[in-house]
C-alpha cells in the first residue's frame, strides 16, 4: 500500500458567498450490468466509499466528476485517487473534459474545447495489489487528446491546453473478460485542492440559511464542518451574530460560558457534523406621547406626519471556521421583509386668528390621534421698518391616515377657507380602526375615502358642517382574504348650501 504523503491540505476557500466543503460534485453510473453505489463496508476516508462492479454481461461502469467552478488546466497540480480493488482484473480509464470557449461547460462540437483520455491500464500494470487501498496518481498516465494521435503526460497536455478550463472528470472502471465479476472501491478523489470521499455532508454548504424573515421572526441556520485531512484535527467554530438579533438556542450547544463558539477535538479524517443555530430577530418598537397646543394671530404654518412602516433591511451572519493551517468563512445574509405600517399628516397654513390642540400616542403597532383645530381668515399687518404690509390670505388645511395592509384611506382637504373648524379622533391599531371627524367650514372641501372594497370622493363648495363616523374590524385573518369580514358604520352628514 503506498502512503499519501502528509501535507495539510485547505479543505475551505476564503469566500464571502455560499461555500460548499468541497467544490467538486459527483454522479455515480448506472448501466444494465454494472452498478456504482456507496458503500459502507469498505473505506479509507470517513464511513464510506464509492463501489463499481461489473458482471460477466457488462463493459464498464463509471463515476463522474464535476466542478462546481471551472479550474484551469494549468492548475490541476493533482490528481489521484484510492482504490480497493475486490475482485477481477479490471480496467481503470479518466477522462477530462475541457472548457475553451468560456461557456462553462463541454461541447464536443465545439473546436474551442478539448476532451482528455488516458490509455486503459489494468490493476497488475499499474502494481495495485486486491482487497487493500492503494493510490492511483493519475500523473502516472499517458494521455491522448480525444481525435489526436499520440500519447503524452498530464503534464505536457496541461501545458498545450492552458487557458482551457476542467469542468468534469470521468474515471471508468472496465470489465475484466476473465473472470465473471469486476469490481472495486474507489475513495478520495482529489482533484487540485478538491476532495470528495462521498461522505453524506460534505457537499452541503458550510453554512445555509433564510432568504428572508419577517421583523421580530425566528431565524435558523445550519452549520455545516468536516475534516478533509489525514489526520485528526482540533476544529473551534465560531458565529459572528448580527447586532439586529438575539440568540435563542443550538443544538447541539455551545461551548460552556459562551453562545457562540464551538470546539470541535479530536474530528477524524473524513468525519462531518452539523450545528443548528436559532436567532431571533429584534422587533421593531418605538413609542411616543406627545401633546401640544398653539394658538394666535398671523400667519401660521404647520405641518406633521407620523409613520411606523418599517423598511427593509439585511441581517448579516458569519461563521468562521479555524484550525491549524486553514481559516475559512461563509456568511449568509437574510432580508427582513418590510412592514407596511400606518401613517397620518396633518397640515396647515393661512392668515388668521388661530387655535390648535393636539394628542398624539404613538408605537410599532398602533397610532392615537386627537387633533382640534379652529381657525378664521383675516388681514394680517406686518411692519418690517417704516412702512406697514398687509397680508390677507384662504385658509388651507389638510387631514390624512393610511393604512395599506388594512386597504384604508382617508383624507380631507379645505381649500380657500374664510372659517374653519375641525376635530379629529382617530385610533390605528392591527385589527382596529375608528375614525371620527367633525368639521365646520366656508370655503370649498375634498373627501376621499376608501375601506377596502368600497371608495368614493365627495366635493362640497359653500358653507357646510359635517359628521363622520367609521368604524372597522378585521374579525378573522386567515390566509385567503374572502374568508375575511369587515364591519363598517357610517353616521349622516349634514349639508348647508
Amino acid at each position: 500500500m503506498k502512503k499519501l504523503t502528509a501535507a495539510l491540505i485547505a479543505l475551505f476557500c476564503l469566500v464571502w458567498t455560499c461555500q460548499s466543503l468541497t467544490d467538486l460534485d459527483y454522479r455515480l453510473g448506472t448501466s444494465k450490468h454494472g452498478s456504482a453505489s456507496l458503500s459502507d463496508l469498505e473505506s479509507f476516508h470517513g464511513e464510506n466509499s464509492a463501489r463499481l462492479s461489473v458482471d460477466e454481461e457488462g463493459n464498464y461502469i463509471r463515476v463522474s466528476v464535476y466542478f462546481d467552478y471551472p479550474m484551469p488546466i494549468i492548475d490541476l497540480d493533482h490528481l489521484s485517487m484510492w482504490m480497493y480493488p475486490q475482485s477481477g482484473n479490471g480496467n481503470i480509464q479518466i477522462e477530462i473534459f475541457l472548457d475553451g470557449d468560456a461557456d462553462g461547460s463541454y461541447n464536443s462540437k465545439s473546436s474551442d474545447d478539448a476532451r482528455l483520455r488516458s490509455a486503459k491500464k489494468s490493476w497488475s500494470e499499474m502494481s495495485i495489489e486486491t482487497e487493500q487501498w492503494n493510490e492511483l496518481d493519475g500523473f502516472d498516465l499517458c494521455y491522448e487528446e480525444y481525435g489526436e494521435d499520440g500519447l503524452a503526460t498530464l503534464d505536457e497536455r496541461a501545458h498545450q491546453l492552458q487557458g482551457l478550463d476542467v469542468v468534469r472528470i470521468y474515471i471508468t472502471i472496465y470489465k475484466d473478460p476473465g473472470v465473471e465479476t469486476t469490481s472495486v472501491f474507489l475513495d478520495y478523489i482529489k482533484a487540485g485542492d478538491q476532495i470528495i470521499s462521498f461522505e453524506p455532508l460534505e457537499e452541503e454548504v458550510i453554512k445555509s440559511g433564510p432568504a428572508s424573515a419577517s421583523p421580530g421572526g425566528q431565524i435558523t441556520y445550519t452549520l455545516t464542518y468536516g475534516n478533509n485531512l489525514q489526520e485528526p484535527i482540533d476544529l473551534v467554530i465560531t458565529e459572528f451574530y448580527d447586532s439586529r438579533t438575539i440568540f435563542v438556542s443550538a443544538d447541539p450547544g455551545p461551548d460552556a460560558g459562551t453562545d457562540n463558539v464551538w470546539t470541535i477535538r479530536s474530528l477524524q479524517p473524513g468525519e462531518h457534523g452539523q450545528i443548528v443555530v436559532k436567532v431571533k430577530t429584534n422587533k421593531f418598537s418605538c413609542k411616543a406621547d406627545i401633546n401640544g397646543r398653539a394658538s394666535g394671530t398671523g400667519f401660521t404654518s404647520i405641518k406633521n406626519i407620523v409613520s411606523n412602516d418599517l423598511e427593509s433591511y439585511e441581517i448579516t451572519n458569519t461563521v468562521r471556521l479555524a484550525s491549524s493551517g486553514f481559516n475559512a468563512t461563509d456568511t449568509v445574509r437574510t432580508a427582513i421583509r418590510p412592514v407596511a405600517g400606518s401613517s397620518t399628516s396633518f397640515n396647515h397654513h393661512g392668515y388668521g386668528d388661530f387655535r390648535s390642540q393636539g394628542w398624539l400616542k404613538y408605537s410599532s403597532s398602533s397610532i392615537i390621534l386627537q387633533q382640534a383645530m379652529n381657525a378664521s381668515r383675516s388681514p394680517v399687518l406686518v411692519n418690517p421698518g417704516s412702512k406697514t404690509l398687509t397680508f390677507c390670505g384662504h385658509l388651507y388645511a389638510s387631514n390624512a391616515f393610511l393604512s395599506p395592509a388594512r386597504e384604508i384611506s382617508y383624507s380631507e382637504e379645505y381649500r380657500y377657507a374664510d372659517s374653519l373648524r375641525l376635530d379629529t379622533n382617530l385610533r390605528l391599531s392591527k385589527s382596529n380602526t375608528d375614525l371620527q371627524s367633525l368639521s365646520s367650514f366656508s370655503g370649498w372641501a375634498e373627501i376621499a375615502q376608501k375601506w377596502r372594497n368600497t371608495s368614493y370622493m365627495q366635493q362640497y363648495v359653500g358653507s357646510f358642517s359635517r359628521d363622520l363616523q367609521a368604524h372597522t374590524r378585521i374579525a378573522k385573518k386567515t390566509k385567503s382574504r374572502s374568508e375575511d369580514s369587515l364591519e363598517c358604520c357610517f353616521a349622516s352628514q349634514d349639508v348647508e348650501l
